[in-house]
């Protein structure tokens, strides 16, 4: 076998985990675009069943407020964020958010590396929103 056929195979599979890398990162649309698609499927009652099974689950996870009040008592910016979950085909999940910044950062890390329990279907996008009110005397769970 040629030296040129041994490096093709390389240089196509280099290609193919550069463009996976690439992808898990970022929305796959505009996030506009996507958040849109959350809210819509989070109003269906299908939508809405899964959001309520996601919050059970996070919320059920011991690190998830310590966490969550970390970022809050750190933050030099708003602590309110929205944005969404996307679960992709081959079983990952990420959370991205809006407005980027050191806080949705921190939000972003504390749920991440978890094992939520399957949407209705994947591709899916679930709607995710945070936001504390500096007045109330009560700890305030994020709408998933």
């Amino acid at each position: 076998m040629s030296r040129s056929l041994q490096i093709l195979p390389l240089i196509v599979l280099t290609a193919l985990a550069a463009a996976a890398f690439a992808a898990v990162g970022q929305p796959r649309n505009d996030f506009d675009q996507d958040y849109r698609t959350a809210i819509e499927a989070g109003a269906t009652e299908e939508g809405a069943a899964y959001d309520a099974a996601l919050a059970e689950y996070f919320f059920k996870q011991p690190e998830l407020t310590a966490g969550l009040t970390s970022c809050v008592e750190t933050s030099k910016s708003s602590p309110e964020v929205w944005g969404y979950f996307y679960f992709d085909d081959a079983g990952a999940y990420h959370l991205f958010l809006r407005p980027e910044n050191a806080f949705s950062k921190c939000v972003v890390g504390v749920f991440n590396a978890k094992s939520p329990p399957s949407p209705p279907r994947r591709p899916y996008i679930n709607p995710f929103s945070f936001g504390v009110d500096p007045n109330s005397p009560y700890p305030q769970p994020p709408r998933l």
